[in-house]
């Protein structure tokens, strides 16, 4: 059938009240989207949820080894943390048994992401030494371990005399405090105190003022 004679037989169904393909394709289109807004039929079952799809801002410190390990890895408990799979990180976050069900599907698309993300954090030296490693945890349980050097007294001394050293020095009191307690929160990381009573908080509570606060209100004039 040539061009004219298609044209002249979809006027004529025009004109008798016929639909056409275009119209028809229309109406079923309407249709389709009716039911899926009623929940008579669901989209195509291989697509996937849509909260597999996580997208992470890139890590703006990157690993060089214990000299900024700290700062890093807040950096990463913090971006993480702001999209909710900083649990991805711990040991409770384990791979479903079942590689066919959807709950294995979320867990590997997410630990994909975090650890490519976690690798363009590092810089070459560092990314070498876990880049063979499957999971999130682990890459992050290794770092820990290599680089945190927590129970390190050199360096535990080595903060603790900047902090004492610290002057106020006629700067504003809200600088003078912000630079000891990044040097007081450096110092929590590599001498974590450990409470194992409930009344070990009241002893806490006192060492603090004993070491902190009461040396910078003196120091600041503001009294205690």
């Amino acid at each position: 059938m040539s061009s004219e004679e298609m044209e002249a037989k979809r006027k004529e169904e025009e004109a008798a009240g016929g639909i056409t393909k275009s119209e028809m394709r229309s109406e079923m289109r309407c249709m389709i989207e009716e039911l899926l807004g009623l929940g008579l039929i669901c989209a195509k079952a291989n697509a996937g949820p849509a909260e597999l799809k996580l997208e992470l801002v890139p890590n703006d410190v990157r690993l060089e080894g214990s000299k900024n390990y700290l700062s890093w890895s807040r950096r990463v408990r913090v971006l993480l943390g702001g999209k909710g799979v900083d649990h991805y990180l711990e040991k409770t976050c384990v791979e479903a048994t079942d590689k066919l069900s959807t709950d294995w599907r979320a867990w590997h698309t997410i630990n994909s992401v975090i650890v490519a993300w976690l690798l363009a954090s590092m810089s070459p030296t560092v990314s070498k030494r876990v880049e063979a490693m499957r999971t999130a945890y682990q890459m992050w349980r290794t770092l820990s371990n290599i680089y945190s050097q927590r129970d390190n007294v050199m360096i535990m001394m080595e903060i603790q005399g900047k902090a004492d050293a610290v002057k106020q020095a006629g700067r504003p009191v809200e600088q003078y405090a912000s630079e000891l307690q990044y040097l007081w929160e450096e110092l929590d990381h590599y001498a974590p105190l450990q409470m194992y009573d409930p009344r070990d908080t009241q002893a806490v509570h006192k060492w603090v003022e004993d070491r902190r606060v009461t040396p910078l209100s003196e120091e600041s004039g503001l009294g205690v």
